[in-house]
């Protein structure tokens, strides 16, 4: 095989290796992305059930008795 076709051949292997890293790194980092991104919606949700927490103890207390189950006009 000639030198110039064994070079080519292996620029092209390593172009095609570099390529493979490259979008290998980028699926990490999306990842790595996405998961950062899930932290911190799980906070924010966190943070938002406290504020409702909050919101609900300030409330005052609503009646304890239950309602009076309505009565049907449904005659058999």
């Amino acid at each position: 095989m000639p030198m110039e076709v064994r070079m080519q051949t292996r620029l092209a292997r390593s172009w095609n290796a570099l390529r493979y890293d490259l979008s290998s790194q980028r699926a990490l980092d999306n990842a790595a992305h996405m998961v950062a991104e899930h932290d911190r919606l799980l906070e924010e949700i966190d943070a938002l059930a406290r504020r409702l927490d909050e919101v609900a103890g300030a409330e005052p207390a609503a009646s304890t008795t239950p309602p009076e189950p309505t009565r049907s006009r449904h005659v058999a």
